[in-house]
């Protein structure tokens, strides 16, 4: 904006009567925002040669010997003499094509062993916390392309937990949480209330609601922060949750406001002591992840895991990985009384499974306000052997999980200190999240850190220095400490590509890590992968390209890419505004987050504005067109017959990408019967008119292996013969064909 000037050479002047005896003038470049002209000018004239074509904006400010004025606004101009832009846009249109993307769903299933111990443990204890999950299906919210999607889905999982509740009147329990976007419930109850569920229909999965304790300056070169530093990219713009116990803000680490939100989830109950502002179970006011007591063993342990991921204060030598990002602080954390649950020595701090839940659904929610790159649990217990049976025996904690990893955050957690070489902690066996071992900064394994052959990452975790409340820093050692290496990493690599998915991140860390084998004692595993950041960044974004060109003789000015209908899973670089001189091209890279996508087709349109005086915005823009293949939920529908005939004849013969004589649920199916020459139907079974004795009847596929079955019996033959004359007596018989 603003007028254009004759002459590259631009004469600036003014009343020297004013009082001024020099100016302060500033001009800078409008696609850069750099300062191109930063100078005292002292006498009443100035010349500067600057670029033909291009934007430029200025201010100044009046000075004398007492000091100088205030800058004035900004005035903008361009120099003319640059020709005219000529834009040109190839390919215009860019097709995804997502043929295989993974099921949405969770493990859900009826553990008889897990209900067995359950109903042990209530007998002995008079109550027990459980997780129960509702058969109410649902989809990650990152794949519903609607708000009103999204509310509707909300509206029926919380319909499904009140329909539960009322189930259960007469009974002994109280509701610790109702999750707002994921099927499930958290309830505390007695051994009637327990039978209760177990009988009803719609509960799917019982499991109990477990507590875990925390999994306790040179580690940073080790894997290329300071090179991915020194490229521009130090997770300014996003933000990393830490969930643990409490972080101190006052900390010169986080100071400037970096811990831009916090929120606490802590259980209480006869020997557990809550750690919520005020004694409640669930606060989001500012201070609600102040660290516990230091009075207690390991409240430190959240101020040093998050000072490893976004810690700064200024001076070093010790940073945060992604020392530009901001914090969102959750203390998940309770006070345990019972030297039971503490190993023998109380009091202990422990997470309740439940508020570890009600903290990733709470970061899901907040994905509205923050860039959020991912969440740091650094804490864990159990061990388990592979991802399977970790998500089976965990079902609500991977659907939250499952959540975040729809809309791009990824859960990054550590695999615990116990020195297991072929298993980890839970929950970082869950098959969704990111598991994290440590070594270290010699790429040695950590003696007692776990590993297994499905660990995702490895980052360095001893004698890592970082902030411990009281404004002091202290040495830790753990896979607590490797963990938030990841989650620093993963900010510096959404910094670069917004819009990646969680699979596309996590495969470039892979694919640039340094590979590690398990030296240690009874060691096998080969194939550990030790982040380098700074790889992962050169690596770049994957995806699909156009290339913008100037056919024109002067400056073109791209000064906006936008979508036409907002979708948070499309993301392109780079951003706009930025030049072109005549004959030049960039070329636009677009990535899609198939994690995120609509389930169904979907079309959006990339509009690019520029000085172009004809083609502002260029017409039509650029398609971006997605194109699902997802495997269908197929069922085998098994036809029947008794009697001489044949089975039934379906139509269709199966639905659309099913093999044959598979159906997805819901589908109308048309049946045609075929009994032999002399019979006919008598009846069916397990169709929409089971009474009919017609050759059509149909059935609607339910989302499970159904079976139809028709029954033929013999055709009555009638003789009729009068065989008086008199009397009319008439006989008839049935015979045989």
């Amino acid at each position: 904006p603003g007028p254009e000037l004759p002459s590259p050479s631009v004469e600036l002047t003014w009343d020297a009567s004013s009082g001024a005896t020099y100016y302060d003038l500033g001009v800078r470049d409008m696609a850069t925002d750099l300062l191109v002209i930063d100078t005292q000018v002292g006498s009443p004239g100035y010349t500067a040669d600057l670029e033909p074509g291009k934007p430029y904006r200025w201010n100044v400010a009046a000075c004398n010997a007492v000091g100088c004025s205030g800058f004035t606004q900004p005035r903008y101009f361009s120099i003319g003499g640059g020709g005219s832009p000529d834009i040109e846009i190839t390919p215009l249109a860019l097709t995804f094509d997502f043929t295989e993307r993974p099921s949405p769903g969770v493990a859900r299933a009826m553990d008889w062993d897990v209900v067995s111990r359950l109903e042990e443990r209530v007998l002995r204890d008079g109550t027990l916390r459980v997780i129960v999950g509702l058969d109410e299906r649902f989809v990650p919210e990152g794949a519903l392309a609607t708000a009103e999607r999204r509310t509707g889905q909300r509206a029926a999982i919380a319909a499904a937990q009140e329909a539960t509740l009322s189930q259960l009147e007469g009974t002994g329990y109280r509701v610790i949480a109702r999750f707002r976007s994921i099927p499930y419930l958290a309830l505390e109850l007695d051994a009637a209330a327990l039978s209760r569920l177990i009988a009803l229909d719609r509960v799917v999965s019982l499991h109990e609601d477990v507590a875990v304790p925390p999994a306790l300056a040179s580690s940073a070169p080790v894997i290329g922060a300071p090179e991915a530093w020194a490229s521009g990219f130090d997770g300014s713009g996003q933000v990393v949750a830490v969930l643990d116990t409490g972080v101190d803000k006052a900390h010169p680490f986080f100071e400037g406001g970096r811990v831009v939100a916090e929120a606490c989830f802590s259980s209480s109950s006869a020997l557990v002591v809550g750690l919520c502002p005020g004694g409640g179970s669930t606060s989001t006011a500012p201070g609600s992840a102040a660290p516990c007591s230091a009075a207690i063993t390991g409240c430190s342990h959240g101020t040093h895991v998050a000072g490893i991921a976004v810690g700064d204060d200024g001076e070093g030598p010790n940073y945060g990985i992604a020392r530009g990002a901001d914090l969102i602080a959750v203390q998940v954390f309770s006070r345990f009384d019972d030297p039971a649950s503490c190993g023998g020595s109380a009091p202990c701090i422990r997470a309740q499974s439940t508020d570890l839940i009600q903290a990733l659904l709470h970061v899901l929610d907040l994905r509205e306000t923050f860039s959020i790159a991912s969440v740091n649990l650094s804490l864990g217990s159990g061990q388990y052997f592979d991802r399977q049976s970790c998500d089976q025996a965990n079902p609500a904690f991977k659907a939250a999980v499952d959540q975040l990893r729809s809309v791009g955050i990824a859960t990054v957690i550590a695999t615990g200190n116990d020195g297991h070489v072929d298993s980890i902690a839970w929950p970082a066996c869950t098959s969704t999240a990111v598991s994290v071992g440590a070594t270290e900064d010699d790429d040695e394994l950590y003696t007692s850190g776990n590993v297994a052959d499905f660990v995702d990452l490895m980052a360095p975790g001893v004698g890592i220095v970082s902030a411990v409340p009281g404004g002091a820093s202290s040495s830790k050692t753990g896979t607590s400490m490797a963990a938030p290496h990841v989650a620093g990493a993963w900010a510096l690599l959404k910094q670069q590509a917004p819009g990646a998915s969680v699979t596309e991140l996590l495969g470039r860390l892979r694919e640039t890590a340094t590979v590690l084998a398990d030296d240690r004692p009874e060691g096998e595993v080969t194939d550990l992968r030790r982040i380098r950041v700074d790889l992962a960044l050169e690596s770049g974004a994957s995806g699909q390209t156009f290339v913008i060109s100037n056919a024109g003789d002067g400056m073109l000015t791209v000064t906006s890419l936008a979508l036409d209908e907002p979708a948070s899973w499309i993301s392109w670089s780079p951003q706009a505004p930025f030049d072109l001189g005549p004959g030049e091209s960039v070329t636009v890279t677009v990535a899609v987050d198939p994690d995120a996508t609509p389930t169904t087709d979907a079309a959006r349109r990339l509009l690019v504005a520029s000085n172009d005086p004809d083609e502002s915005p260029y017409p039509e823009g650029v398609y971006i067109l997605i194109e699902q293949s997802i495997p269908p939920d197929c069922h085998a529908l098994q036809r029947n017959h008794s009697g001489l005939g044949d089975d039934p004849v379906a139509l269709p013969s199966s639905s659309p990408g099913c093999p044959d004589g598979e159906y997805e649920a819901g589908t109308f199916i048309e049946l045609t019967a075929a009994p032999d020459s002399g019979w006919e139907v008598s009846g069916w079974i397990g169709t929409s008119d089971d009474p009919s004795t017609s050759l059509q009847n149909s059935v609607v596929m339910p989302d499970s292996d159904h079976s139809v079955e028709v029954f033929y019996a013999l055709t009555p033959t009638t003789i009729f013969s009068d065989g008086f004359e008199s009397g009319g007596f008439s006989a008839w018989f049935d015979v045989l064909p």
